[in-house]
């Protein structure tokens, strides 16, 4: 039987001109933040997602059986009370993983909301869910197929992952840690340093070209950062702008497992956004 591991990493970036931020045609309470000064996060926090989602998933049938794996991109709004709404799977590389992907997500427990200047919004936010596969040589104790799925994947992001690792070696590639990599200062500082250093391309802004650019890189043990690539993008400006912007990142604080500094891959979805034409002001009369 071949055994599951799931990859859960959730960060939601929004990068855009300041004015996008000032709102639309919504009310205020209807209002989908993309940036907040406090994230929506799981009960008990991410670790608890990890384990909640990885109790509760279950790979399709089908797709174990014609080795179907990868990442499926989940995205849904959180809102003021804590409930989820508008689940979709932005992006899979097999309708069965979406689906369950989706499925899984839908049937969460309700979410703490995000708040804005002290009071909860809606905020909209990015889960991607890896599916994959272990190698025949490793299933020799695997079980239960269902149970050595799940009991894997309990492990949360604390497992040693040892399928997981593109490399051999103290070169290992984590996709799961017990401490995933950081940004100096957490969340909110990348937020800010991202949304300083990002160009807009013009030409982007010119053709009204907007959407959301995952990029994925890897976190080395000293914190430098590799292997940084654009795995999606509407547009390759948008791509070559995010890469460029990774690239320059500073240090990040390395992940580690069992208390050893270790390599860590990461997803990082950076939305570029256009700002409505402001509306002419009515003449006072």
């Amino acid at each position: 039987m071949k055994k599951l591991l799931l990859l859960i990493a959730a960060m939601v970036l929004t990068i855009g001109q300041a004015a996008a931020q000032k709102g639309g045609s919504e009310s205020k309470e209807d209002k989908i933040y993309e940036v907040v000064e406090k994230n929506a996060s799981f009960p008990g926090g991410d670790a608890a997602c990890y384990n909640w989602i990885a109790q509760h998933i279950q790979y399709p049938a089908l797709a174990q059986e014609q080795g179907i794996q990868g990442r499926v991109f989940v995205q849904f709004v959180v809102n003021t009370d804590g409930t989820l709404d508008d689940v979709k799977a932005v992006r899979s590389p097999d309708p069965s993983l979406a689906e369950e992907a989706v499925r899984v997500v839908k049937s969460m427990p309700r979410w703490n909301p995000a708040t804005q200047n002290s009071k909860a919004v809606r905020s909209r936010f990015n889960i991607p869910i890896m599916f994959r596969l272990s190698a025949p040589e490793e299933n020799q104790d695997a079980g239960n197929g269902g149970a050595a799925a799940n009991g894997d994947a309990k492990a949360g992001g604390q497992s040693s992952n040892s399928s997981a690792g593109a490399e051999g070696g103290d070169n290992r590639v984590f996709e799961v840690v017990e401490k995933n990599a950081s940004f100096p200062g957490g969340n909110e500082a990348c937020y800010a340093w991202l949304a300083k250093q990002i160009r807009y391309p013009a030409v982007a802004q010119e053709q009204g070209i907007q959407g959301r650019v995952f990029v994925q890189f890897v976190v080395n043990t000293d914190g430098s950062i590799t292997e940084v690539k654009a795995v999606r993008s509407p547009d390759p400006s948008l791509a070559e702008e995010a890469v460029r912007v990774v690239k320059s990142m500073p240090k990040w604080n390395p992940a580690t497992q069992k208390g050893v500094t270790v390599r860590s891959r990461l997803n990082l979805p950076i939305m570029f956004r256009l700002s409505a034409p402001e509306q002419p002001k009515k003449a006072r009369r």
